[in-house]
């Protein structure tokens, strides 16, 4: 329902009154599948329904307790249960990825990337498939945010405050150890876990990319000859998501639900394709086309912002280390 209403009102009044049913349902569902599908309710209505970041945190920690192994106030233990389910923990740790691609890129570098380091470097070394997974996709969105207030500070170094340099300081403590696990997992058999050795390496290839700091764009085919372009990993993630709430009902969403048209800035035909002309191919599809050779500086400009970083030019650090 959230989904279909969009942001506004109405979500927020949804949000308001089934935020403590879902929490329950999460913690305490009868079996893994209710309170999977509570663990997505609660996402999804919250991903809608928020009005700022400090309200979504609030669910965002209710997530973070339920992914991890170990804890006082776990809710598995109050059912009985020494360790977490699997399945609800990749579950839980998935619907926190998603919800932290909502708030800002600044936030997560500053409250999230360094309290958050440790565990998911931890979540890395499990022996479940499905929950090393998506730890990987959770450092692949920091690692992402951090990159994005990298450009921020060539553009302008005012733009980062000291907290936030700390913040990156003490992740990069731990980067290359998780940067290596996770090129670990994307060239062994599957490691210790029995799930399918294909998905690990494939999965894991795209989230070591993207730690490298390579661009993120992937094509996804609509109906009416539209293609979504998604040219970032946080919204890669949401789509990930949104696929597996929405199923089938995807396509008609993506066609017809304007708050998926602010989400992805994606903006549908309206009718039929146009055939293009030859000349209007040569200008638009040809690898020369200015747009082509815009798309390729972006991507040069990008990659050298990385390598300058990976040698240690940060200017902020280098202040701070004399």
């Amino acid at each position: 329902m959230a989904v279909t209403t969009g942001a506004g009102d109405v979500a927020q009044h949804i949000l308001s009154e089934a935020s403590a049913y879902l929490i329950k349902a999460a913690k305490f569902g009868s079996d893994s599948k209710a309170r999977i599908a509570a663990l997505e309710a609660l996402a999804l209505t919250c991903f809608v329904g928020s009005t700022n970041y400090e309200a979504t945190e609030e669910i965002m920690d209710v997530l973070w307790q339920m992914s991890k192994r170990k804890g006082s106030s776990h809710p598995d233990q109050a059912l009985g249960m020494t360790r977490a389910m699997p399945e609800v923990r990749a579950a839980a740790l998935s619907a926190w990825t998603f919800l932290m691609t909502e708030i800002p890129t600044t936030r997560i570098v500053s409250q999230h990337m360094a309290q958050c380091s440790s565990a998911l470097l931890s979540i890395l070394e499990n022996d479940e498939q499905n929950v090393r997974i998506a730890a990987g996709e959770a450092i692949a969105v920091v690692f992402e945010a951090r990159s994005t207030i990298r450009s921020q500070y060539y553009a302008d170094p005012s733009s980062t405050d000291a907290s936030s340099a700390l913040c990156r300081k003490n992740f990069e403590n731990r980067e290359t150890e998780l940067v290596d696990l996770i090129k670990g997992l994307a060239l062994e058999a599957g490691g210790k876990g029995q799930g399918n050795k294909k998905s690990q390496r494939s999965s894991f290839k795209e989230i070591h990319s993207v730690l490298k700091g390579e661009d993120v764009e992937t094509s996804l085919k609509l109906q009416q000859g539209d293609s979504l372009i998604l040219n970032s990993w946080i919204q890669v993630i949401q789509m990930k998501f949104l696929t597996g709430i929405l199923a089938e009902g995807l396509q008609k969403h993506l066609q017809e639900n304007t708050l998926l048209h602010e989400i992805f800035s994606f903006v549908p035909q309206q009718g039929k394709r146009k055939t293009l002309t030859s000349t209007e191919k040569r200008m638009y599809m040809s690898p020369n086309s200015v747009l082509n050779k815009a798309r390729t500086q972006n991507m040069n400009r990008r990659r050298s912002q990385v390598h300058a970083w990976q040698i240690g030019q940060f200017g902020a650090e280098d202040v701070g280390s004399d």
